[in-house]
């Protein structure tokens, strides 16, 4: 009993295991105490083991590619952006995935990370079925034993639903401002201190302006700067009466 309090105390035995049996060549050995160099093993297992359970169900992808961009690592989050099966990027490189144009954004971002750089950058991935994804790519040196520059880190995640909606509402936006454009009536839209944030062409023309992007940010203290001898007493009449 006394070996044992001692061997708790010079050598920091971890308590959740002494006392346990161990069966050693054949031989059965009670466990009185850990060294702390093999607890220190423990705690590095859990904590890897920890680190590779966080990075398998994170939901962005995840991935390190060599300087020759070959995969030397991804996550099941990359393998299902780039369409392969589990195990399917590993050994594959980067070119196969690309076209010209952003394979060669591809190796000039590379060089960044030779030269300690990092850099946030999208390219479209064309997947073995065919169908092309857009991913937005966070890439960071990736440092070897020597401290070196060895490959690129890479997190990543498929913006292609979200540029597509994007493309969308730019298209609807600029069907809406062609229509508000080619009405006769006057159409403006204000802010709070009663600044233009949109004029069609009818309001610019009354207001003596060509473009209606010339009314935006400005109220009617800028018209009162002027001459009113350059709008019509009609159009600084109308201004003042919609303040």
């Amino acid at each position: 009993m006394g070996t044992t309090i001692a061997w708790k105390e010079r050598f920091n035995a971890d308590p959740g295991v002494v006392g346990r049996q161990a069966t050693i060549d054949g031989h059965p050995f009670t466990i009185v105490g850990v060294a702390p160099k093999a607890r220190l093993y423990a705690e590095a297992r859990e904590n890897e083991e920890r680190y590779r359970v966080l990075v398998a169900t994170l939901g962005e992808g995840v991935a390190i590619v060599d300087l020759s961009e070959c995969f030397v690592f991804a996550n099941p989050a990359a393998e299902s952006v780039f369409g392969v099966s589990p195990g399917g990027l590993v050994g594959r490189n980067l070119a196969d995935f690309l076209g010209e144009a952003d394979l060669a954004l591809s190796k000039s971002e590379t060089r960044k990370r030779v030269q300690g750089m990092r850099s946030t950058y999208e390219i479209a991935v064309r997947r073995p079925d065919g169908e092309t994804r857009q991913i937005q790519l966070i890439a960071t040196p990736r440092l070897g034993k020597d401290r070196c520059v060895n490959g690129t880190l890479g997190i990543f995640r498929d913006v292609t639903e979200l540029r597509r909606l994007q493309r969308s509402l730019e298209q609807e936006r600029s069907l809406l401002l062609s229509l508000i454009d080619s009405l006769p009536d006057f159409v403006y839209l204000k802010d709070r201190d009663g600044r233009f944030i949109l004029a069609n062409k009818a309001q610019a023309a009354l207001l003596g302006m060509r473009d209606p992007k010339e009314l935006v940010e400005l109220s009617l203290l800028h018209f009162e700067r002027y001459d009113t001898r350059t709008y019509s007493n009609v159009a600084l009449s109308f201004y003042r009466a919609c303040g």
